[in-house]
């Protein structure tokens, strides 16, 4: 099956709405017929996940089914333990309470912005530095790129 790995990979975290049960193809739009027509002939034998899944597919922008593809790619390439170390990061963000999810989530966001040049050195001096010099990195790093 073409988009197998796909169906696995989005998984439980696209399960939230299951409302379309085994629905027959002619019952889906013209653009998820279009996005999702390498499945036309085995749709209906899909599982009512499966078929959630492409349909919420169908629906991703180019620009995030390629972000999505480019992930995908960069998770092949992880060794099993590097795979596992980050299944368990997720989970640990996960049993966070919300608050504390959105802070780090803003951080995240907030280094996307910085250049791609001051990316590479943060991720590269950050594992040396204790929690001292890590507070004044970051200092020095807000007052260059805040303003």
């Amino acid at each position: 099956m073409k988009y197998s790995i796909l169906i696995a990979l989005l998984g439980s975290s696209l399960l939230s709405n299951l409302s379309w049960a085994n629905e027959a193809w002619d019952a889906l739009n013209t653009h998820e017929q279009q996005v999702l027509s390498s499945f036309k002939d085995q749709w209906e034998k899909l599982s009512e996940a499966q078929q959630t899944l492409l349909k919420r597919w169908a629906h991703l922008s180019p620009e995030q089914r390629t972000q999505f593809q480019e992930r995908y790619q960069r998770w092949q390439q992880l060794t099993p333990e590097q795979r596992e170390h980050l299944l368990t990061q997720l989970k640990r963000f996960k049993a966070l309470p919300p608050h504390k999810q959105q802070r780090i989530k803003a951080w995240r966001q907030w280094l996307k912005r910085l250049p791609a040049t001051e990316q590479r050195q943060l991720q590269r001096d950050w594992p040396q530095l204790n929690p001292s010099q890590r507070q004044h990195y970051i200092q020095g790093l807000q007052q260059r790129f805040n303003n």
